[in-house]
């Protein structure tokens, strides 16, 4: 498996329905809609980056969540013909929570 450094975060991108029974929530007409928006499920999280100071700063998601970001800012990978995303977790515009 591949193993994100620093702030990068591995995703594995979920379609219309997952098995959490998120579905994606289309109001807008077709021609509005932001089709770079992806979902996806974290797999693997980097250690965090370094501040100026040599502080430790932890990655902002966790390991099993479900986030949204944009298509066009993740690095495409495949591993054993599996496909996932590759981010900054500063990339990431959010997460589905409870």
């Amino acid at each position: 498996m591949i193993i994100p450094k620093q702030n990068f975060v591995l995703i594995e991108k979920i379609e219309q329905q997952s098995p959490q029974g998120i579905i994606k929530i289309e109001l807008l007409p077709d021609y509005k809609r932001d089709t770079h928006i992806e979902y996806g499920k974290v797999i693997a999280v980097g250690s965090g980056r370094l501040s100026k100071k040599g502080v430790r700063l932890p990655v902002q998601v966790n390991i099993g969540d479900i986030v949204v970001y944009k298509s066009f800012l993740a690095s495409k990978i495949k591993d054993n013909e599996k496909e996932f995303r590759l981010i900054p977790d500063a990339d990431i515009i959010g997460t589905y929570g409870e």
